[in-house]
């Protein structure tokens, strides 16, 4: 009986143990599987955070010329000096592109994979800055918007401008051909032309806000995963 008894006991605390160790392994596992997946995010956020800052950079541009221009419209100042600067009405109407690396979030998420972060503050983070991702996207879209369905048909109805803004043009433009002679008196005569660039100079103001907001996120999220070295 006795031996009987003991022969139980291993075999139970051999199971036990079994599962035990299964259950260490599993945990290991998981930690390993967090630990990758957080390491993927974070790459994703550092090249985000490189693209912000040199988008931040051609914003800054995009305002400062935008209110040069604008500046010379409102004084109604002329010369060689006035003429460059109503010349750059070129590279004021661009419309900024928006690709943010998001592969490994965007997988996490379809995949059911981002239930392994399990810290919950970690995740709120997370949740809010693919928000402003989002956001961001949508500001994109709605300048591309604007160059499409107000900006460039003003510019192919005024054939007068397309020596300085031409660059970029959609190929259904053909039909504007060159020598191309600009009319500096009309520029700055067109309301127009003011109210577009207003609008833009209030789309390039929102981009700058909202490119600020994603990078503070990203640093958030940074400050807040640590990291094995």
């Amino acid at each position: 009986m006795t031996r009987a008894l003991l022969e139980g006991l291993v075999i139970v605390v051999s199971i036990l143990l079994a599962f035990g160790l299964e259950a260490s392994w599993s945990a290991r596992a998981e930690r390993r599987d967090a630990m990758e997946l957080l390491l993927s995010i974070s790459a994703d956020i550092e090249e985000n955070r490189a693209l912000v800052a040199r988008h931040l950079e051609g914003t800054d541009r995009y305002v400062a010329l935008t209110q040069s221009v604008l500046e010379v419209l409102a004084s109604g100042e002329r010369g060689a000096s006035a003429d460059s600067t109503l010349a750059g009405i070129g590279n004021v109407f661009t419309y900024p592109t928006w690709d943010p690396i998001n592969d490994a979030y965007q997988e996490a998420k379809s995949s059911g994979r981002l239930a392994l972060i399990q810290d919950p503050a970690l995740r709120l983070l997370l949740t809010r800055y693919q928000s402003r991702i989002d956001a961001m996207g949508d500001l994109v879209d709605a300048i591309r918007t604007q160059y499409y369905g107000q900006i460039e048909p003003f510019l192919v109805a005024n054939t007068v401008y397309t020596d300085v803004a031409v660059t970029g043009w959609s190929e259904e433009v053909t039909r504007v051909r060159p020598p191309f002679q600009t009319d500096f008196e009309a520029l700055r005569g067109s309301r127009e032309l003011w109210n577009l660039l207003t609008v833009r100079l209030e789309l390039a103001v929102a981009q700058k806000t909202f490119l600020e907001r994603v990078d503070a996120r990203a640093r958030a999220i940074q400050e807040h995963i640590v990291l094995p070295r």
